[in-house]
């Protein structure tokens, strides 16, 4: 039998600096990015909108708690799936979380999908950040489906339809969403 051995590492851990902004995720990393995109900019009042939110960052993102996904003005909001991925680009670890959410809008009009706004700490920087997605507009055309004060059974969840897996691919030295 034989004995490896390694030079032993040394890590110094810095405290964060004090106090952390509102809303601060816990999320540390050296390059972050987040992203936003709506199935449809056009539905019927009472008809599904598919919402998926993406973030990617540097790290292991399994523990992350949760995308901060604000409920539009005039709709409902459902989840409808989430996806977690981990890959190595560039001899770097990188986490993938893809948040998939069911927006059902109860009134005619312009529906604003607020932008999902992330507070981190950037560790390249030294400082803390804030990344937003883009809020996006649909409009919503009247519908013969009743209105949820006329319905008493309110959203099936059999009408939730799962927007699809989160797709990754390497494109050169980059990784496209």
């Amino acid at each position: 039998p034989r004995v490896l051995r390694t030079e032993p590492l040394t890590i110094t851990v810095q405290e964060l600096p004090r106090p952390a902004p509102d809303g601060y995720s816990g999320l540390v990393a050296t390059s972050l990015d987040l992203v936003s995109v709506v199935d449809r900019d056009t539905v019927p009042r009472g008809e599904a909108i598919g919402l998926q939110v993406r973030l990617t960052a540097d790290g292991f993102l399994k523990g992350f708690s949760e995308l901060p996904v604000p409920v539009p003005v005039g709709a409902r909001l459902h989840d409808a799936g989430e996806n977690y991925r981990t890959a190595i680009d560039r001899d770097r670890l990188v986490g993938h979380i893809a948040v998939e959410k069911v927006i059902v809008p109860d009134l005619e009009g312009a529906l604003e999908v607020p932008a999902v706004a992330l507070t981190w700490f950037d560790a390249a920087d030294g400082r803390y950040r804030t990344s937003h997605t883009e809020p996006w507009r649909v409009t919503v055309l009247p519908s013969d489906r009743p209105r949820p004060s006329e319905d008493e059974s309110g959203f099936l969840r059999s009408e939730i339809a799962r927007l699809g897996e989160f797709g990754c691919a390497r494109i050169g030295g980059a990784v496209a969403l």
